[in-house]
This record gives C-alpha cells, sequence and structure tokens, in this order.
C-alpha cells in the first residue's frame, strides 16, 4: 500500500483526468459514493438518524456535497453546512452543489461569527457530524470561522469521520501545533497520505481507511518516490516459509556480540528474540569475566581477552567463520575496544545489524560507513540519529522520510529510524513506514528485542532491507498483542519475545491483516 505526499497525490489526480480521460467530476461522484458505502457499513446508521456534512468551498467540499446527496437518497436527514461563500464556489464542487436541492438537501451558510452562532443550536441535534471542510491542499493553520468550526465539532460527543484528511491535518505532515479535527475514522482517498500516518495527523484521523475512486494504476506508480505502508500482505511476501525437509543450519546462525559484565540483559533479550524469530543457531559472545547464566538454547562465545581488552591483531573472519550474521552492540560499551571492534565488523563479508552502543560507536567516527563490505542494518532511535548525524532532534523529526532516505543512500545501508512510527529507509532510496504509535514499546530492551529479530531473519537469508521490514512489524505486532495482554503500562521488553510465536502463527494463518487501523491501536 502507497503513501503518498501532497504534490505526487495531486499528481496522480492530474495524471488521472489529462492522460487517462477520467473527469474530475466522476472522481468526486466516485469518492463520494463510496465513502457513503463505508460509513454505512462501519458505523450502521439509522434512517431516523441526521447527518450533518461540514464542507468547505474547495474541491473536498465538493466530495462532502456528493456524501449529503447520496446519504439523502438513502433516506438519512442529511444537511450541508457551508463554512464559505457560495459564490465562489466553481467547478465540480460548485456542479455537485447545485444538485443538492433536487435531492432534498438542506443547506445553512455559516460564513461568518453571526450566521455560526445562529445556526449552533441546529448544528447540535445533529447524530453524525461528516467533515469536508479541508482536504490535501491544505497547510499551515486553520483561520476564521473554519477554525471555529473545527473547536465547536469537537466539542461534540457525537461520531466524526472525515473525507480523505482530518481538517486541520497537513497531507505532508511534519507540523509541530495541531488544530484539527478529532476524528473518529478517516476514509482517505486513492492512496495514504504522510500525514495520517504518523503523529500527530496519525492520532487525530482516527480509524483509517482507503478508499477505491477509480485511478489507474498506473497513474499511481508514476508518482515520484511514494512510500510503502507496511501491512501483513508485505510482510507475507518477504518472510519465506520453514520446509519440512530442513534442519538448524538450514536457518543460518547468529552472532549477538555484547553484553559486557554487568550490561549482559541486553545481549540476552536480542538473543531470546533470535531464537523465537527462526534462526537455527545463535551464539551469544561476552565477557570473559560474566557470571550471568545465559538462556539454554543460546551457544556460548567469548572473544580472545574479553570485551574488555580486543587485540588490534582480532580476526574477525575466523572468530564469526560459522556464522552468517551478526548483531552488534547491546550492552557493548563504548571503549576504544569496542569501537576498533565495530569498525572491523564493518569489513566481513556478512550480513550486520549494529545496534544500541555500536551506534554510539559509529557516533564517534561516521567515517566507518566508508567502504563498508557487509549487508549492514543500523537501528538507531531519533535520539541516537541526532547523535550520528550532529542534526538536532527537531530536524530530523520535522523531515523523517527525506532525512532517512538521504542517510541511507548517502551511506550505502538500510536505515531503522525507530521512532513511534518507525522507518526503514534502503540504499536504493526506497521507504517504508511501519503503523506504530504502540505505548507498549516505551521501555528500555524493545530495541534490543528489534535487533534479533531482525539479525535473526538476516540469518535466516533474508537481505538486510527485507528483514528490516519484516522485524519492524513483527516487533509492532507482538507490542500491540503484549498491550491487550497485559496493558501497555505492564509490558517489558521480554513480553514482546512470548508474543512471537502467536504474532508468527497469526501471520502464517493470515489473521494479521489489517485493513484498518483502530484509533486505540495507533
Amino acid at each position: 500500500m502507497q503513501i503518498v505526499s501532497r504534490n505526487e497525490m495531486q499528481e496522480i489526480d492530474r495524471i488521472t483526468i489529462e492522460e487517462f480521460g477520467i473527469s474530475g467530476v466522476l472522481l468526486m461522484e466516485n469518492a463520494g459514493f463510496e465513502f457513503v458505502n463505508r460509513f454505512v457499513e462501519d458505523f450502521c446508521p439509522k434512517t431516523i438518524d441526521r447527518i450533518a456534512v461540514l464542507c468547505g468551498g474547495g474541491n473536498n467540499g465538493g466530495d462532502g456535497f456528493v456524501v449529503a446527496r447520496h446519504l439523502s437518497r438513502r433516506g438519512y436527514q442529511t444537511a450541508v453546512f457551508l463554512l464559505g461563500d457560495r459564490k465562489k464556489l466553481k467547478g465540480d464542487a460548485l456542479r455537485n452543489f447545485d444538485l443538492l436541492p433536487v435531492f432534498g438537501v438542506d443547506v445553512f451558510d455559516l460564513s461568518d461569527e453571526k450566521r455560526f452562532e445562529q445556526m449552533k443550536h441546529i448544528l447540535c441535534r445533529y447524530n453524525y457530524i461528516v467533515d469536508a471542510l479541508l482536504g490535501i491542499g491544505f497547510q499551515g493553520m486553520p483561520r476564521g470561522m473554519i477554525k471555529r468550526a473545527i473547536e465547536f465539532t469537537n466539542g461534540q460527543a457525537i461520531p466524526i469521520v472525515s473525507i480523505d484528511m482530518p481538517s486541520g491535518v497537513d497531507a505532508n505532515g511534519g507540523q509541530k501545533e495541531l488544530l484539527a479535527i478529532q476524528a473518529d475514522a478517516t476514509y482517505t482517498v486513492g492512496c495514504l497520505k504522510y500525514g495520517i500516518v504518523d503523529f500527530p495527523g496519525k492520532e487525530a484521523a482516527g480509524r483509517v481507511d482507503v478508499i477505491d475512486i477509480g485511478f489507474p494504476a498506473a497513474a499511481v506508480e508514476q508518482a515520484a518516490h511514494p512510500a510503502t505502508f507496511v501491512d501483513s500482505y508485505l510482510v507475507n511476501r518477504l518472510l519465506p516459509p520453514r520446509k519440512p525437509e530442513s534442519h538448524k543450519g538450514t536457518y543460518g546462525h547468529l552472532a549477538v556480540v555484547g553484553g559486557r559484565r554487568g550490561f549482559e540483559g541486553a545481549s540476552f533479550l536480542a538473543s531470546r528474540a533470535a531464537l523465537r524469530s527462526g534462526s537455527g543457531l545463535v551464539t551469544i559472545f561476552l565477557s570473559k569475566q560474566s557470571t550471568v547464566q545465559k538462556p539454554d538454547e543460546v551457544i556460548a562465545g567469548y572473544l580472545p581477552a574479553g570485551l574488555e581488552d580486543i587485540p588490534d591483531d582480532l580476526r574477525l573472519d575466523e572468530l564469526f567463520g560459522s556464522q552468517n550474521a551478526l548483531v552488534i552492540g547491546p550492552g557493548l560499551g563504548v571503549s576504544c575496544q569496542a569501537c576498533m571492534l565495530v569498525e572491523k565488523a564493518l569489513q566481513l563479508e556478512k550480513r550486520v545489524v549494529i545496534d544500541a552502543d555500536g551506534l554510539n560507536c559509529l557516533s564517534q567516527n561516521l567515517d566507518m560507513l566508508k567502504n563498508h563490505r557487509c549487508d549492514l542494518v543500523v537501528t538507531p532511535h531519533i535520539g541516537e540519529m541526532s547523535r550520528l548525524t550532529g542534526m538536532s532532534k527537531e530536524q530530523i523529526k520535522s523531515s523523517k522520510l527525506s532525512f532517512a532516505r538521504d542517510f541511507a543512500v548517502n551511506n550505502g545501508l538500510t536505515l531503522v529510524l525507530k521512532d513511534a512510527v518507525s522507518i526503514v529507509a534502503t540504499s536504493e532510496g526506497n521507504l517504508f513506514v511501519n503503523d506504530g504509535g504502540v505505548a507498549a514499546l516505551s521501555k528500555g530492551g524493545s530495541g534490543d528485542v528489534l535487533s534479533g529479530i531482525i539479525g535473526s531473519l538476516m540469518a535466516r537469508g533474508l537481505s538486510g532491507e527485507d528483514a528490516a521490514v519484516t522485524g519492524v512489524y513483527l516487533h509492532t505486532e507482538c507490542g500491540r498483542a503484549a498491550q491487550k495482554l497485559n496493558s501497555a503500562d505492564s509490558v517489558k521488553a521480554g513480553d514482546l519475545i512470548l508474543m512471537l510465536p502467536e504474532v508468527f502463527s497469526q501471520l502464517r494463518s493470515g489473521c494479521c491483516k489489517r485493513t484498518s487501523f483502530p484509533r486505540q491501536d495507533i
């Protein structure tokens, strides 16, 4: 499922109309018709229910006029509340506005404060509100009567459903402050938009569904650099099945390197997560001074002289000769020896995940990434990314997608930029956006579990890109499952590992299909 920006969506619209000859009025008709179908199916309004459609003066308002017409045609008591000058309506929106009287739809003008105050008591009588005030062209902050209408609407204790975007949300996202409709559901047109897959717009959108209004696939494909939404359909294609005729060697051997004395827990979490994610063998490399009992199923390994005193002439190709993938960083420390270990690992012709202290080592000398020979995945959160690049957290978050793409392309690696909504960016410039916002993952050790999952998938033979996309999805779904069982407050990192069997089982059986995104889960 593709995610597009404002300009990309407008380009899809232009190509559809100008190059494929599909008229704008037909697209508007389809949008309104499909919205009504989904609304009636999801909310099951009674014919005695009254439905108010708040409309602006642009094409989003035009969609609202079509919605009002079809709701009235189906027998619902429907009225349009127009925030704008009807004399300024034009094109397809005007054409659909002129049809409203034919279908018995009342129209109330709310063009100024006086009219709004007079009409408030009427609007309060309705059972549902459809938001068609602002569309993808909106930028900035709502002003004037639109602002007044948004504030009033949010104060009503009735279901609110938005067409395409919750009014006030920028389609490109990146808003620091948000005044927007707080919708119970948003039915977005054609493609997902960046602004409603990441916060704060994600929360304002409520449950999100994409409605198909007839954009040709070729028109969508011509949009420049759309991102891909990570869902179960995509992950099922990436994750190879386990074969009945196989053995432990079939599924690779992962090395987890870290766990200096007193910090073994991070590497234990990564190792346990790797085992639960299907790697045939997992070896954990610890400090020789460690006295902590390792997990039974994990093989113990030790670096010569231990993590605290790694010799300069250490040959990692010999030490990790039997492992085809490595996770480096959980509990490693940031000593000179640790940084040397990370630098040497980058020259291995293996699959490598660098996380936690491994990233802190990289931040000491980012030039280590130059000419690396491994299939490399790095997994920084926003704070670690700030240390790696010298950019502020605010700068990174305000342009998260472009920032992630540039870093991955410039350094020839796969980047997992961890946040409430995580981004996977590849060396080819591909972007994947995860359906995040799972509060249970906001705990120490959660990232160690993720690195273990990704490392395990890479040991099984997935490329860094495919392992990162799949791993982020599995990790998030484990968080969802764990917080349903234990509440988000009580989940700890180890609980995520316990959820992996259930998540794998649901994924394999097709039960993880997410065609909509419940508000409390995003």
